[in-house]
């Protein structure tokens, strides 16, 4: 399987988005990620929006896809 997701994750996000991938592929909300993290939710919130503008996403579960297909690569 190609790294391609795995690739621009590493060279797009910051460790602080990074850090926000394994709660998105779990379709976890703001709230529950801010309650992992111990930052507000308007903080995960920001961070999500800015993560979708960075690469385009049309909507939170396009995000959420690309989380789960970076962490798969990263596996391999």
């Amino acid at each position: 399987m190609s790294k391609g997701a795995w690739r621009v994750a590493n060279k797009t996000f910051s460790d602080k988005h990074r850090e926000l991938f394994p709660y998105l592929a779990q379709n976890k909300t703001d709230r529950e990620i801010a309650d992992e993290l111990g930052i507000s939710a308007s903080n995960a919130h920001n961070r999500i929006e800015r993560m979708m503008d960075i690469i385009k996403c049309a909507d939170r579960a396009d995000l959420e896809a690309f989380c789960r297909e970076v962490i798969e690569d990263a596996k391999d």
